[in-house]
């Protein structure tokens, strides 16, 4: 036992390894040993419905067989829609009816779509639209070791073995906090690029992209497809790998430049000047488009973990729910994209934090003057972006009646405000 405790993360360590192991191999158990690529193109023929020509593909397999990926290739002009219409077998062994839709996009050389089902039969269509031609169709089914998934198992077998093992770890919850935000937000980075995902997203880019350019702001056909936000529907790795490719090609031959009136930044764009440190990084270092674009989403990432780390630092209690709502998935999500929300977010909450020392914990009847002015420039910088949160600033004046109450009084009054803003806010 006392071996067990003093070696305990080497044995940890190679627990998540194994597990993650373990988890892409099963996987991929449809592919050991039934790995195949099947070129489906001579069941091909075209068609006529309600006047309209279109193709289809009609594949049968009496016995069933695992189809992991659909693939199409062609000559496109526009974006082209695709549907799937399979007869599969289920955990049951009982044979249902699934639809699929897809689409194809001229800008890649090939699309797919993930089935992982044991099919009986398949029928796919698409419109056969002028200048639009539809070459191969083929069905796969092999082993691929996804690092991603890999990677995000590794992730949370950490964070479980430090909550429950590592006490002095889990004491420091902002440290805590700063190591697995910036871990997760780094593999959303990777894993979601090289395009828009989130809210509004091409609107952040292109702004935080005009501040890192200066007064001339030269776009690459990368960028404009960013920032039009035109870029193929991706659904499969096997698609980002061909789009992340596809914008390193076009990422380097400027095709417009427009000049800006002023180089500065107005006051409800200064929430852009992390991502926009960082993109301008990437520009001078000459790195690939793709590698740039991450770059501007991981300057956002950095400001929000650090800035969420002082709040958790110096909260006086509920770390651990700071840290909790922190990292849930959809301000860890915006945190890892091109946004003001993660500012607006950290922001507000640091001033909050601040603020609630001055009227919780008190225990003199004078203002810590730097609590005070931080909690109000926090705050303010927080609203820049979003002035419907400016009335947060407000907050300020309940100080005084905190002092005057007395201590137990003016916890339960000052949980009622917070509590009331919180939700308010929402």
């Amino acid at each position: 036992m006392n071996n067990i405790k003093k070696h305990k993360r080497l044995i940890a360590a190679i627990v998540v390894i194994l597990l993650a192991v373990l988890v892409e191999i099963f996987a991929n158990r449809s592919a050991w040993g039934h790995a195949y690529d099947l070129d489906i193109t001579d069941h091909m023929y075209i068609s006529e419905s309600a006047g309209q020509e279109e193709y289809q593909v009609i594949f049968s397999a009496p016995k069933g067989l695992y189809i992991q990926m659909l693939q199409v290739q062609g000559h496109f002009k526009d974006e082209e829609f695709y549907d799937i219409e399979t007869k599969e077998i289920n955990d049951f062994g009982k044979e249902t009816e699934q639809k699929y839709h897809d689409c194809v996009n001229k800008l890649l050389p090939e699309y797919s779509t993930s089935i992982n089902k044991k099919v009986t039969y398949l029928k796919m269509t698409m419109k056969k639209n002028k200048d639009a031609e539809l070459t191969k169709v083929s069905l796969s089914n092999k082993a691929d070791i996804n690092l991603y998934r890999y990677f995000f198992i590794l992730l949370i077998g950490a964070m479980i073995y430090c909550t429950f093992f590592e006490k002095e770890f889990i004491k420091k919850t902002e440290w805590y906090f700063a190591v697995f935000a910036l871990s997760f937000g780094m593999l959303i980075i990777a894993a979601a690029q090289p395009t828009c995902n989130s809210w509004d997203e091409q609107i952040h880019f292109r702004d935080s992209y005009r501040i890192a350019s200066g007064h001339n702001v030269e776009w690459t056909e990368a960028g404009l497809n960013i920032m039009n936000r035109i870029n193929p529907k991706c659904n499969t790795k096997e698609e980002y790998k061909l789009l992340k490719a596809y914008m390193d090609e076009h990422g380097t031959e400027v095709v417009m430049k427009e000049t800006q009136e002023t180089s500065g930044i107005s006051y409800d764009k200064i929430a852009y000047i992390p991502m926009a440190v960082f993109l301008f990084i990437g520009k001078n270092l000459k790195l690939p488009f793709s590698a740039v674009f991450a770059l501007g989403k991981f300057g956002n990432l950095l400001m929000y973990v650090i800035v969420m780390f002082w709040a958790i630092r110096l909260a006086k209690s509920r770390k651990l729910l700071l840290a909790f709502v922190a990292m849930l998935p959809t301000p860890l999500f915006l945190a890892s994209s091109y946004t003001y929300d993660s500012v607006v977010f950290s922001f507000i909450t640091l001033g909050c934090v601040l603020w609630s020392r001055e009227a919780f914990f008190q225990s003199t009847k004078y203002y810590h003057t730097a609590s005070v002015i931080g909690a109000i420039f926090m705050m303010s910088v927080g609203c820049l972006s979003k002035a419907v949160y400016i009335p947060l600033v407000l907050l300020m004046l309940l100080l005084p009646q905190f002092y005057k109450k007395n201590k137990k009084h003016s916890q339960s009054i000052a949980f009622y405000y917070i509590c009331n803003q919180i939700f308010c806010s929402q």
